[in-house]
């Protein structure tokens, strides 16, 4: 999900933008309403009616801004950043109609307060949505989602799976399905420990935006699996986002979203496909209808959608390309979408909708800029695969700070609203 953002800062595009105003992150709305009760406004508004969207828990994040209609009840998520407004997911409303309105009214609103509006992980309908408007249509990943009703491990696709879950019979390791709240306070710890030690471990820090941490996994919505063995020791932990189906809301699926094991010699190699395999029959015996391996970024880079929709210029297609190239030693993509094939899921496209081409480099920025708001681009080019890094003392000599970096969180204000209604 993060790969068109951070690809283009990695291969060196630049894309002047105005100066003069720093991002306004302010919230959107024109009640006083606290942070955390506006929060609680959104959560019973997906509770109550659904999403068209799987990843759709993720719009109630605290990070999120929430852009309220004037018209009709609903609401979508929002990141303002470098001068872009980012709707994340799809607008969340209890029928098409309602949906396509707060799409056309949230593009509005964004361009009066001088935004580029643009959608990310935006799902099959709002695609559809965006192009009757006139909007680009561009695949930036895929969605792995696992039917459950029926599901078994039999036959020569499910090899890896059962030979995780017999290998951790032997060792003794079982996995506890649960919040994060009712762990103890031993595997929390453990829990924490390994995170960490996962992130310290990477050449880049940890990615934002669409992807949760510890802090959104302790939730007490989320469910965690933990995999733990006979003595104690905790081996990997996964968590789960619940799905609420669109129109009444229920909650008939989850979606995988942090994905943590220990390294080194004392480690369950094969633990992911442990805590997964597992968690998917806990929840295929519950009655839910599917699970989501969440997406895959840029994974659909390699087979050029050419539908209505989604039409790719030549040029578009050579920068996802180079930004696969690019990405693939720092983030792993390709392994990670091969992962997800173990579980024979079905792969549906998510999208990035956006006004205009002239404004996919802008977007691209802000893009980076939500992912990785700590880091500067000219740190992310640094780590170009092939480009030497710098000592320091080719850094002393190097300017404090690059002119698109010092541009880059530039913007207007942000957007203003008539009302809540969610």
């Amino acid at each position: 999900m993060a790969g068109l953002a951070t690809g283009i800062a990695l291969a060196g595009v630049r894309q002047p933008v105005p100066t003069g105003h720093r991002a306004d992150r302010r919230p959107v709305r024109a009640v006083a309403l606290s942070p955390q009760e506006e929060r609680d406004l959104i959560r019973q508004r997906l509770r109550a009616v659904g999403s068209t969207n799987r990843l759709a828990w993720m719009t109630t994040w605290p990070q999120n801004r929430w852009f309220h209609s004037g018209s009709v009840p609903g609401y979508l998520a929002h990141r303002v950043h470098a001068g872009v407004a980012i709707g994340l997911c799809d607008p969340v409303a209890v029928d098409d109609l309602h949906r396509d309105a707060l799409l056309r009214e949230f593009s509005a609103r964004a361009q009066r307060g001088g935004l580029v509006p643009c959608v990310f992980a935006a799902s099959v309908g709002t695609a559809a949505a965006a192009a009757m408007i006139g909007w680009r249509v561009l695949p930036v990943g895929e969605e792995a989602v696992v039917e459950l009703p029926g599901l078994v491990f039999h036959g020569k696709a499910w090899q890896d799976v059962r030979t995780a879950i017999n290998q951790a019979a032997r060792r003794g390791i079982t996995v506890e399905l649960t919040s994060f709240d009712e762990l103890s306070v031993d595997q929390r710890r453990q829990v924490a420990e390994i995170s960490h030690g996962w992130a310290s471990g990477r050449r880049l820090p940890e990615l934002g935006f669409t992807l949760g941490g510890l802090a959104e996994a302790a939730d007490p919505e989320v469910r965690v699996a933990v995999a733990m063995d006979a003595y104690g020791l905790v081996h990997g932990v996964t968590s789960w986002l619940p799905s609420h189906r669109p129109n009444d809301g229920a909650v008939t699926g989850w979606t995988l979203d942090v994905m943590r094991r220990r390294e080194g010699a004392d480690g369950f190699r094969p633990v992911m496909e442990l805590l997964i395999a597992t968690s998917l029959t806990r929840f295929r015996d519950e009655g839910c209808a599917w699970a989501s391996l969440s997406a895959s970024p840029l994974a659909a880079v390699s087979g050029a959608d050419r539908s209505d929709a989604a039409r790719r210029t030549a040029a578009t297609d050579l920068i996802l390309r180079q930004v696969a190239a690019r990405l693939e030693p720092l983030y792993g993509f390709r392994s990670l979408h091969a992962f997800k094939a173990k579980f024979s899921p079905r792969f549906e496209p998510l999208f990035l909708v956006y006004p205009n081409d002239l404004a996919l480099l802008r977007i691209s920025v802000a893009l980076a800029r939500a992912y990785l708001p700590d880091v500067r681009l000219r740190d992310l080019a640094a780590l170009r695969p092939g480009r030497p890094r710098r000592g320091a003392a080719d850094r002393a000599g190097a300017p404090r700070q690059h002119a698109l970096a010092r541009q880059v969180d530039a913007a207007p204000r942000a957007l203003s609203t008539a009302g809540p209604n969610a």
